[in-house]
């Protein structure tokens, strides 16, 4: 599947400035690979083409391929896999953790009448710092709240 981005992304393979690229995953989703920046590479279409030895395909192409070579192989794709609740398990804890960290700030403000747009407005002018180190907005913090009430 291409990107696409208002801004010019770098190839991880020939260091070009791209604007459409390719998520290329290093481990392919047919052999457990996921969908997390850990396992993505930002690739343009020829060096996406050049890591699958071949002139580049239609991804979709080659997508479809992967999952027909896993399923020929026994490889479970799709449903429930009790095997990843561990992993849920501590994303969700961590998730926590990140909201205990403003809960007093975000507690302040709501006390106060403050909108979750002013506390997002607040936190990023005070630069808080996301769970993923990105820019707060009134929806994240509505999110931060929900959790916190439900502990």
């Amino acid at each position: 599947m291409m990107g696409y981005s208002r801004e010019l992304m770098i190839c991880q393979g020939c260091k070009q400035e791209v604007k459409n690229f390719h998520r290329h995953h290093i481990v392919p989703k047919s052999l457990g690979g996921v969908d997390e920046d850990c396992n993505i590479a930002i690739l343009c279409e020829p060096c996406h083409g050049k890591v699958h030895n071949r002139r580049f395909v239609d991804h979709s192409h080659l997508t479809k391929a992967g999952l027909e070579r896993a399923k020929d192989k026994g490889i479970k794709l799709g449903g429930n896999r009790p095997n990843n609740q561990a992993r849920h398990k501590a994303v969700k804890a961590m998730a926590d953790q990140n909201a205990l960290r403003v809960s007093k700030l975000v507690k302040d403000y709501r006390r106060a009448g403050k909108s979750y747009r002013y506390i997002a407005g607040q936190l990023n002018e005070l630069s808080v710092a996301t769970a993923r180190a990105g820019r707060w907005h009134a929806s994240t913090v509505r999110n931060y709240e929900k959790r916190l009430e439900n502990e």
